[in-house]
């Protein structure tokens, strides 16, 4: 298990990140990913209530 950084160790983790290139890393990977989609049904219970 890892140490959580706390003050200085974690001010200085925090300036050296680039978030909006993280965040378009993982819309890309999002993007790119369409093999592991699933999909995904209402439940029965939901269903019958939309059919009366």
């Amino acid at each position: 298990m890892t140490k959580k950084l706390t003050g200085r160790a974690l001010a200085k983790f925090e300036s050296a990140r680039d978030i909006w290139k993280e965040v378009l890393a993982g819309v890309e990977e999002i993007k790119a990913s369409t093999s592991n989609k699933i999909p995904i049904s209402p439940p029965p219970s939901q269903t019958s209530k939309d059919k009366n």
